[in-house]
């Protein structure tokens, strides 16, 4: 629909630069020499009119005088000449879509106005019919399956990925840029991602449904540490089934039981705790940056960090219960894997 409309509107510009052009060439007087100013007698100007080229400048004359004949009535300049002309034109359409009180009103005075106002006017009026058509789109979208079972389970798979950098705001930024480079993944309509207000909306019930996720996260850490459960319980309390567990989610997550075991200790409040481990991850990588400047080296300096929290937790907290089962894995987590990998690690 939004590009018919703006195919519309660009050809009834178009039109309408032809149509003042072809006024101006119009008006335009004809030159002619000093020979051509003198008048030939009558019979011979008739028979120049008649021979050779002179009839191709009789059609030529022929042609302006109707050019400005035609522009005189199609020029009105005043809301009173365009209320004369349209008027009976205007109450018709008036009483055929069957208008009273104030939209007839309104419809009169949008007939009085010049041809410049009325294209702004219908450009502007189209303009807000896409926006309220995207509108009601986004907010079935949100109401629907596709974003409350399957976009929440691709948030959920990035929060919980191995290999992010954060899990506040750049994790949010991220899945932002993510949904408008991938909007079928997510199941995204594409006029949804293209319309600025509701992208807005969109993003604002992403970072609350973020929000939701990191607050259930952090009750389920809370348990571990005070109950001091194995990796594999809390990877199973964590990680849903949908999502294949691999050994990188393991040391991942036991670095962050880790973390927070630590926040916990030190303080009493732990609302604040997802930003604080996120100024960890950047502390983390600064500190690494200035010691270890190969980048390969520096790579592998990091999984070593998690390499080790995964064997400290299992030499404290020996498992249990069995590993969450194996699962084939599926599309969707390498894509939004891939893509963390791509745009959103270290």
């Amino acid at each position: 629909m939004a590009d018919t409309v703006r195919n519309m509107v660009a050809e009834a510009i178009r039109r309408r630069r032809e149509m003042e052009e072809q006024q101006e060439q119009a008006q335009q007087p004809i030159e002619t020499n000093d020979e051509e100013d003198s008048l030939p007698p009558a019979n011979r100007l008739f028979a120049d009119l008649t021979e050779g080229d002179g009839r191709e400048r009789l059609r030529e004359i022929e042609t302006s005088s109707r050019r400005r004949r035609r522009s005189a009535s199609m020029d009105l300049n005043t809301p009173e000449e365009r209320q004369q002309k349209y008027g009976c034109f205007t109450e018709s359409e008036c009483d055929r879509f069957s208008l009273r009180g104030s939209r007839r009103s309104l419809v009169m005075d949008f007939a009085k106005s010049d041809s410049h106002k009325k294209m702004i006017t219908i450009m502007a009026f189209l303009q807000r019919r896409e926006t309220e058509q995207a509108n009601v789109q986004v907010h079935a979208y949100l109401a629907s399956g596709a974003f409350k079972a399957h976009a929440s389970l691709l948030f959920y798979t990035a929060l919980v990925a191995p290999h992010n950098k954060g899990y506040v705001d750049s994790l949010g930024t991220f899945i932002e840029h993510d949904m408008v480079r991938n909007y079928a993944l997510y199941k995204i309509d594409k006029s949804i991602v293209e319309d600025e207000d509701s992208r807005v909306l969109l993003n604002s019930q992403m970072r609350i449904n973020l929000a939701t996720s990191r607050h259930k996260i952090k009750d389920k850490l809370d348990a571990a540490v005070e109950k001091g459960y194995c990796i594999n319980q809390i990877l199973v309390d964590i990680i849903p089934k949908k999502i294949e567990v691999t050994v990188e989610h393991r040391r991942r997550w036991a670095w962050v039981v880790a973390q927070y075991r630590k926040y916990k200790a030190d303080s009493r409040n732990t609302s604040n705790f997802w930003r604080e481990l996120d100024r960890t991850l950047n502390k983390t990588k600064d500190n690494l940056i200035e010691h270890v400047p190969d980048k390969r080296v520096r790579d592998e300096t990091r999984a070593q960090i998690y390499i080790n929290a995964l064997e400290d937790h299992e030499k404290e907290y020996p498992n249990q219960v069995p590993a969450p089962e194996k699962v084939d894995t599926p599309s969707w987590q390498i894509m939004v894997e891939r893509n963390l990998d791509k745009y959103h690690t270290f």
